[in-house]
């Protein structure tokens, strides 16, 4: 999706630097950040998420995270009108008073949380006119911040063409995540007796999709 906005905007002619790992392949509008390779690639990432330590893996890639949005500041921070994270935390350590000649944009696509409000307040002490936007106005419900705005998800029609007929099977498309919950999907395919696919990321160890999804 968001490697889909910076093609989409550079074709526009807009300036667009689109964050990445060092290693990664090169576009005109790719800023490769000298500090890291890919960071589920990092080894202390990956021995981590091997002893299924996603709390700590969670806290290190966000501190990777933040060293590379302070790095990409100090170089271009004063060349940029909008600065857009999916994650807070991922990027409010990195980026200091000092800098904002731009606009902040958070966008949030997890279940809002009271960790989640904690990091909008944090957002808007540190930050002097921060925006966050949500998936709907159900999602945006819980969300304790005034500042808040909805952007729904765009869906390109051309990459799903409609189709009259259809096969004989469900389908459930997401991460394999309690938040995401297939779990339904898959109680609901085996009350109709209809089989079921499921297309998306599950985490090796992790205890929901051990337990609960895999084995079904």
């Amino acid at each position: 999706l968001l490697e889909d906005i910076a093609s989409r905007l550079h074709k526009k002619g807009h300036k667009v630097f689109f964050i990445n790992s060092k290693d990664s392949k090169n576009k005109p509008y790719y800023y490769k950040t000298p500090l890291f390779n890919h960071t589920v690639d990092h080894p202390e990432i990956k021995k981590l998420n091997d002893a299924n330590k996603q709390k700590e893996k969670a806290k290190l890639v966000a501190e990777f995270n933040n060293m590379v949005v302070e790095e990409f500041l100090e170089k271009h921070g004063s060349k940029i009108d909008i600065f857009h994270s999916h994650k807070i935390e991922y990027s409010l350590g990195g980026m200091h008073s000092q800098q904002e000649s731009f606009a902040s944009v958070f966008t949030h696509h997890d279940p809002v949380s009271k960790a989640h409000n904690v990091w909008t307040k944090k957002a808007k002490n540190k930050l002097s006119n921060p925006h966050f936007t949500y998936l709907s106005k159900n999602h945006s419900k819980t969300a304790t911040t005034k500042n808040k705005h909805i952007l729904y998800n765009g869906i390109n029609p051309k990459l799903y063409p409609f189709s009259k007929t259809a096969d004989d099977f469900l389908a459930f498309s997401g991460r394999m995540v309690k938040e995401k919950n297939p779990l339904v999907a898959l109680k609901i395919a085996k009350e109709l007796n209809k089989p079921i696919k499921l297309a998306g990321i599950a985490t090796k160890g992790d205890k929901y999709w051990e337990k609960q999804i895999k084995p079904l």
